[in-house]
C-alpha cells in the first residue's frame, strides 16, 4: 500500500489535513480534508482525493485523482465528513464560513467526481433553517437511498433527512428536520449511526447550568426523540466538569455502544471510552462502572474505535492507538501496558476495509496523510520510513491549460521548476526556487496561455540534480 505502508501528499506547499474517510465498493478509498496556506485564522479550502486499493491516485477522478474548492466561491471551506451511496455516489458534507456565519452544504459527486446535477440545487444542497446557520459534522446514507445529515450551531443539534433527489423529506421530525433543543442547555452533534431496526442513535454533548455532559440521543425513523431510550430519547454522562468530546462509535449486534472521545483533564485532553447497553445505561461491566478514562501527562485524543473479531477494542486518534481487553481494561499483552505512540503522524480517521486491516487518514507534519495498517502485527508496527527520491510524474501530458506534477523528497530541498522550449530558451518559471520539505508533494502549474502548441522540456531541479521530462501543448 503506497510507499511502505503510508500515502503523504504535500498539496502546493499547504498546510493539509484528512479529516474524513468513506470507503468505495470496488476498494477505493476517498479521503476529504482541509488545505490552507497559512497559520490556523487562513482561509481553509477543501480537497477531496480517491485512492485505488494499492494506495495510488485514481487518474480519472477530478484532477488526477483530486477535486478541491474551486466549485465554490468562499472565503473558507470546512470539511468534516462523507458518505458513498450504493452507486458509489459521494456526498460531501461542507461547511462554507463567510464574513458573519457558516452555511450548511451537502455536495453529492458522481464516482468520477463531477457533480451530480440531479442532487438539490445543481449537485449542491444548501440549508435554509431558519433556525441555523449550522455546521455539518456527519453524513449517513439509510437503507432507502435518504441521507441523513447531522449539524449543529453551538445551541442547537439537528438532523435532517433528505431524498434521494435533495430535497428536505417532510415526513421526518419537523419538516425534514430533527431538533435537539431546550432553553436551559445547549447541544452539539459529532455522530450519526444506523440501527439494524431503523432507528438512528446520535452523539454530542451537551451544556447547561456550568456543567459538560456527554450526550446520546436515540430517534425513531421518522425522527422522533424514542422515550424508550433512557427516560426521553436523550441520555447524559458526566465524565467531569470539563466534559467530553465523543468523536467515533461502533455499534454491536447486541445493540451495544461502544462511544470514544476525549476530554480535558485541565493541562491536557484524555481519551476515554464509554460502553452502553442498549437501552442507554452504561455497562458496568466495562471499565470502572462503563468508563475507561487513559490519562497521559503527554496528552491523548481517540477519533475511531472498532471491535475487532476478539472481541479486543482498538482505538486510534491522535498520535496513539490504544487496546483494550473486552472487560474495558488496558489490553497489557499489546504495546506498552496497551498503547502504542506513534511518533510523526496525527491520526483524525479510521475505516477497517476487511477484518483485521484499516486506512488512517491525518496529516504529517503539514502533509496529508494516508496509512494502512492489519491488526496482526501492531505489536511490532513501524509507523511512517522514508522510501528513496522518485521520478516526477508529470499528469495530463499532452497539457493544453495547466500541468500537475507529484514527486517525492527523502530529505528537504530546494526545489524550482522551468518551462524551456525545444531551442533551450527558458519560456516560464512555473516554481521559484523554494525550500519544501521531505514527502509526497503535488503542484498544479497554469501554463501561459500565449505559448504556441508543440513540444516543450520541463526542468524540475533538486538541490543538486536535475530531471528534464518532454512535455507536449496541444
Amino acid at each position: 500500500f503506497g510507499d511502505q505502508g503510508s500515502v503523504i501528499i504535500n498539496f502546493e506547499g499547504r498546510i493539509s489535513t484528512f479529516n474524513t474517510l468513506a470507503l468505495g465498493k470496488n476498494g477505493e478509498i476517498i479521503a476529504g480534508g482541509n488545505s490552507r496556506i497559512g497559520g490556523n485564522f487562513s482561509p481553509s479550502h477543501f480537497v477531496v482525493a480517491k485512492f485505488d486499493s494499492a494506495g495510488q491516485l485514481v487518474e480519472n477522478f477530478g484532477n488526477n485523482g483530486i477535486l478541491r474548492d474551486s466549485l465554490l466561491n468562499s472565503a473558507n471551506h470546512i470539511i468534516e465528513s462523507m458518505t458513498l451511496d450504493k452507486h458509489d455516489n459521494i456526498y460531501v458534507g461542507l461547511s462554507l464560513s463567510t464574513e458573519n456565519f457558516f452555511q450548511a452544504h451537502v455536495l453529492r459527486f458522481d464516482s468520477i467526481g463531477n457533480l451530480d446535477t440531479g442532487f438539490a440545487d445543481q449537485g449542491i444542497y444548501t440549508s435554509q433553517d431558519a433556525k441555523g446557520p449550522f455546521v455539518v459534522h456527519q453524513l449517513l446514507v439509510d437503507n432507502e437511498g435518504r441521507l441523513l445529515v447531522a449539524a449543529d450551531n453551538g445551541v442547537i443539534a439537528t438532523v435532517t433527512r433528505l431524498e434521494e433527489t435533495g430535497a428536505e423529506d417532510s415526513t421526518f421530525g419537523e419538516s425534514g428536520t430533527m431538533y435537539l433543543m431546550d432553553q436551559t442547555r445547549f447541544f452539539r452533534i459529532s455522530d450519526i449511526a444506523l440501527l439494524s431496526d431503523g432507528k438512528i442513535l446520535g452523539t454530542g454533548y451537551s451544556y447547561s447550568q456550568n456543567l459538560f455532559s456527554t450526550t446520546m440521543y436515540k430517534a425513531t425513523k421518522d425522527g422522533q426523540l424514542d422515550s424508550s431510550y433512557g427516560s426521553t430519547g436523550i441520555v447524559f454522562t458526566k465524565l467531569n466538569e470539563f466534559g467530553g468530546t465523543p468523536t467515533d462509535m461502533f455499534v454491536a449486534e447486541d445493540g451495544k455502544v461502544l462511544l470514544t472521545g476525549f476530554k480535558s483533564n485541565g493541562s491536557f485532553n484524555d481519551a476515554f471510552f464509554l460502553k452502553y447497553n442498549a437501552n442507554g445505561q452504561l455497562d458496568s461491566t466495562f471499565g470502572n462502572n462503563g468508563m475507561y478514562v487513559f490519562s497521559s501527562d503527554r496528552g491523548k485524543e481517540m477519533y475511531g474505535v472498532h471491535v475487532l473479531p476478539d472481541q479486543t477494542i482498538l482505538g486510534v486518534g491522535g498520535r496513539a492507538m490504544i487496546r483494550l481487553n473486552a472487560q474495558g481494561r488496558p489490553d497489557s499483552t499489546w504495546g506498552e501496558n496497551g498503547i502504542l505512540d506513534i511518533p510523526n503522524e496525527f491520526i483524525l480517521a479510521m475505516r477497517f476495509v476487511s477484518e483485521d486491516e484499516f486506512i488512517v487518514a491525518g496529516t504529517l507534519t503539514r502533509d496529508f496523510y494516508l496509512g494502512k495498517y492489519t491488526t496482526k502485527d501492531l505489536s511490532t508496527a513501524t509507523y511512517h520510513q522514508e522510501s528513496p527520491e522518485k521520478e516526477v510524474k508529470v499528469f495530463q501530458n499532452p497539457f493544453s491549460e495547466s500541468l500537475n506534477i507529484q514527486y517525492h523528497l527523502n530529505q528537504d530541498s530546494e526545489i524550482s521548476v522551468e518551462l524551456y522550449d525545444i531551442m533551450g530558451r527558458k519560456v516560464q518559471t512555473l516554481l521559484a526556487p523554494v525550500h519544501r520539505l521531505h514527502g509526497y508533494h503535488y503542484d498544479e502549474f497554469r501554463i501561459d496561455a500565449t505559448l504556441s502548441k508543440g513540444p516543450y522540456f520541463l526542468r524540475c531541479s533538486f538541490d543538486k540534480s536535475n530531471q528534464i521530462i518532454k512535455v507536449i501543448k496541444q
